[in-house]
């Protein structure tokens, strides 16, 4: 299985990330150790390393708490970082990441599943379709402001709806990174680039297609760390730059297809959930339309 990486959560408050010098702070924590910036410049040191630069998920307007506790009340401080950060972003572009749009604020206000229910909590699903439109365009305008250009676009939570495909695509977005599945298929008018259902079977898969493995620097431990560092080692896994994925041609989704993707996010969702490691929503369920400054 040829595989690709995706990065989420990354964002403007990753300490030593802002600079504009993608080296910074690399190499210099043992693995598992340091601040969220120093974990993020390990994982991307470790992925360009073994020739599989990864899809990077930019949070346009971080307002979750979950993810840094120096984030601005004031929404012209908070664009500043960003325009200081971009320049960052700007260079690991050219060094041949790609880049897709993580949500808006990256906060989960509704109790929803959503149509890739992984999560019951989401910032998209359940919202109407005003308050999305809303939501996703000011985002697509933070970045594009930035200089910042992609058709991509990663939720938070992974989870969404029909009505936020439908405002992705009338906001010019052409590709989602979620759902699952060997190949891109269509669904909807947008390109989906599926994700790995079982990561370490799936990396390891002798079979031909693709798959994505989904990291999240911000919150792996040292363990989480050495796997990765043993799965680019592995002979069985084949890493490949996420650019090569994007030139793949889609397949048409299905009806079986996707009630069978809607079946395995559900089982998943409860096997985690089972597990006891289910995600954190936070705070702000119900917050539906409170996104003013």
């Amino acid at each position: 299985m040829n595989t690709v990486f995706r990065i989420d959560d990354v964002t403007a408050y990753m300490p030593g990330c802002g600079d504009g010098s993608p080296s910074s702070g690399a190499g210099g924590d043992s693995l598992g150790s340091g601040s969220n910036g120093s974990r993020f410049l390990t994982v991307l040191s470790m992925l360009m390393d073994a020739g599989a630069p990864p899809l990077l998920g930019i949070v346009p307007d971080l307002r979750d708490e979950n993810l840094s506790d120096d984030i601005s009340a004031d929404r012209n401080e908070r664009d500043e970082r960003f325009m200081r950060f971009s320049g960052f972003v700007h260079e690991l572009r050219d060094r041949g990441c790609e880049t897709a749009m993580h949500g808006f604020r990256h906060l989960y206000t509704t109790l929803s599943h959503g149509i890739f229910p992984l999560n019951g909590f989401s910032e998209f699903a359940g919202v109407p379709e005003e308050e999305q439109f809303r939501r996703i365009s000011a985002g697509k305008n933070i970045l594009e402001k930035a200089g910042i250009q992609t058709a991509l676009f990663m939720a938070p939570g992974h989870t969404f709806d029909k009505t936020t495909l439908k405002v992705l695509k009338a906001c010019g977005f052409t590709g989602v990174t979620d759902g699952f599945g060997r190949r891109p298929y269509l669904r909807q008018g947008l390109t989906f680039y599926p994700i790995a259902f079982n990561t370490e079977k799936d990396a390891r898969s002798p079979g031909d297609g693709w798959t994505t493995v989904v990291l999240h620097p911000c919150t792996m431990s040292g363990e989480g760390l050495e796997r990765l560092s043993r799965m680019l080692k592995d002979p069985a896994v084949r890493p490949r730059p996420y650019s090569d994925f994007l030139r793949e041609k889609p397949v048409n989704a299905n009806a079986f297809s996707i009630a069978r993707e809607y079946a395995l996010a559900t089982f998943k969702r409860s096997y985690v959930s089972f597990r006891g490691n289910a995600g954190d929503p936070g705070r702000h369920i119900g917050e539906t339309y409170v996104y003013d400054d």
